[in-house]
C-alpha cells in the first residue's frame, strides 16, 4: 500500500493520501435488543451498569463486553470484564437467602463448623473461592 484515494461522500469531490498503512474500523451496536425494555439501556444501546462493576438496574443480572462497554470494545477487555461479572455473580448467588433464611456462605460455614467438630480439627479457614470478595 502506498496511498489511499478517499471521496467526500456529500461533496463528491476525490484526494488521495499518503500511507503505508491502514486500520479498518466497521463500527459498533451492541446486540442489546434482547434486554431492551428490562434492563436500563443508554442513549447509545448500551446496558447501564454501576461504574467499576457489572451490576445492571436488575438484582442478580450482570453486563459484560460489547453489550456495557462502549470505551474499549476489545476482546481482552470484553473477557476481563466477563470474568468480572461471573465473580460477582458467584458472590451474588453466595450471599443469596434459602427458603430458611440461611446463605450459601452460612451453610458453608456450618458444613466446615461440622467437620472441625467431627474430625477434631482446631483451625479451618473460612472458604471463599475468590479472597477478594
Amino acid at each position: 500500500m502506498t496511498h489511499l484515494r478517499v471521496k467526500d461522500v456529500k461533496t463528491g469531490k476525490e484526494d488521495t493520501l499518503d500511507a503505508n498503512g491502514l486500520f479498518y474500523a466497521v463500527g459498533h451496536d451492541p446486540a442489546t435488543q434482547l434486554v431492551k425494555g428490562q434492563l436500563d439501556i443508554d442513549e447509545d444501546g448500551y446496558v447501564v451498569t454501576e461504574p467499576g462493576t457489572s451490576y445492571t438496574s436488575i438484582p442478580g443480572v450482570f453486563a459484560a463486553g460489547d453489550v456495557q462497554d462502549k470505551r474499549y470494545r476489545q476482546a481482552i477487555t470484553s473477557a476481563g470484564s466477563g470474568c468480572i461479572a461471573a465473580l460477582e455473580a458467584e458472590k451474588y448467588l453466595a450471599e443469596l437467602e434459602d427458603d430458611d433464611g440461611a446463605t450459601g456462605i452460612e451453610k458453608e460455614k456450618e458444613a466446615k463448623k461440622g467437620d472441625v467438630e467431627a474430625n477434631g480439627a482446631e483451625n479451618v479457614p473460612e472458604y471463599r473461592s475468590n479472597p477478594l470478595l
